[in-house]
């Protein structure tokens, strides 16, 4: 556990003097999603007018500027616009709420648009992160040694794209949705014939849902063989109590929508206002994966081997069940993104394949285990590579 200790300080460190640069903590997206979080705990209500306030007339370490980049006009409920999941919301919904509670108690009388409450998300963001590795860290070790899955989880952290968005800016939905991943297939190797699994995975498939749409794709292979297995054995009330457990999580969201659009089914996501799905194609495919503008592989080679890994563990009766698994659900993953009509995202590298990571991780850890010292080398290339293009980032 020490070493998720020096990664939090690391992370913290980073992230306190890019926020002390910056004057701010939440970047691109997570002000959509600080938006709606900050509304919910201090006014109890859809009104966004005080936050849209504050953040279209930001302060920043050079000018005033705006953070909010969405159409904000009224919808037909007479609200201002969030067209954003509530996902990531209630994730740091608790940390405002006990930073608020801690304010009370020291009597700061800090005001609700003070920059510790932006900090506290992030900080919420490393968190899930690093408990999302160590899930990872716990997966691996049931097909690997020790050193192999410890290997394993800090080159994901020092030599992918993971680390820019554990550091500089770990307070968007790609944290939480990156856990929730970590978490189901957590759950899905220790079994899931018992019935409180079924309700986990079940909550666990609905907040995933809400909070990132895109990325239930990397359930939905593992899910089908759930699915199958539950069918099969007669299990019904697994069957019955995922899809309650989905329903409930997925709640918040319906009602959000009906105060919002007045209609509880009416989602910019899923119709269309984010992007669109089209043809697949060569070039779309080429340039998620290899675009200098950010390609995934080409921004983060470091998974490259776990693609050449999984065709060779797929010899091997010890991993020949979940590498297919994997392997399928990265190449349904892939598909997916390229006929999405949504160009790369700003940000550093690809980050729709954040989520994408825990399932690259266990080709890396065969990798690894193979390889040895000459798998080390990769990774300190990778390690400097992954430098030298957060150097170049930072600098444009």
């Amino acid at each position: 556990m020490k070493k998720y200790l020096i990664l939090f300080f690391i992370s913290i460190f980073i992230y306190s003097i890019h926020f002390a640069v910056t004057k701010h903590g939440i970047y691109g997206d997570g002000n959509g999603y600080y938006s709606l979080a900050h509304t919910l705990f201090f006014q109890r209500k859809l009104n966004f007018k005080p936050i849209y306030q504050h953040l279209s007339h930001f302060q920043g370490a050079h000018y005033v500027f705006s953070r909010v980049f969405w159409d904000t006009s009224n919808t037909n409920t007479y609200v201002n616009n969030c067209p954003w999941l509530i996902g990531t919301a209630l994730f740091w919904i608790p940390a405002i709420f006990l930073t608020s509670i801690v304010n009370l108690i020291l009597y700061s009388h800090t005001y609700m648009f003070h920059p510790i409450y932006e900090a506290v998300c992030g900080t919420i963001g490393i968190l899930l992160v690093l408990f999302g590795l160590r899930l990872l860290e716990l997966f691996l070790k049931k097909y690997f040694d020790s050193k192999t899955s410890s290997i394993t989880i800090i080159a994901l952290f020092t030599a992918s794209q993971l680390f820019y968005y554990s550091t500089f800016e770990p307070a968007l939905s790609h944290q939480p949705a990156y856990l929730l991943v970590c978490l189901f297939i957590f759950l899905y190797q220790r079994g899931y014939k018992e019935v409180k699994k079924s309700l986990c995975m079940g909550l666990i498939f609905g907040l995933l849902f809400i909070t990132r749409i895109g990325d239930v794709v990397l359930l939905v292979p593992t899910l089908l063989i759930v699915f199958y297995s539950w069918i099969k054995e007669r299990r019904l009330v697994n069957l019955g109590l995922f899809l309650i457990a989905l329903l409930i999580a997925v709640t918040p969201q319906l009602i959000l929508q009906y105060f919002m659009y007045g209609n509880p089914f009416q989602n910019p996501y899923l119709q269309g206002e984010k992007g669109t799905f089209t043809f697949i194609s060569i070039s779309s495919l080429l340039i998620h994966l290899f675009s200098p503008a950010g390609g995934f592989l080409l921004w983060s080679p470091i998974f490259i081997p776990s693609l050449a890994a999984f065709i060779f563990m797929r010899k091997k009766v010890k991993y020949r069940k979940i590498a297919t698994l994997f392997l399928i659900t990265i190449i349904t993953y892939i598909v997916f993104i390229s006929i999405w009509t949504g160009i790369i995202p700003a940000g550093f590298g690809n980050r729709f394949f954040i989520s994408a990571v825990p399932f690259f991780s266990f080709g890396l850890a065969y990798v690894i285990s193979i390889f040895n010292k000459k798998a080390f080398i990769y990774l300190s290339i990778c390690f400097i590579w992954n430098s030298l293009l957060l150097t170049y980032f930072l600098i444009q």
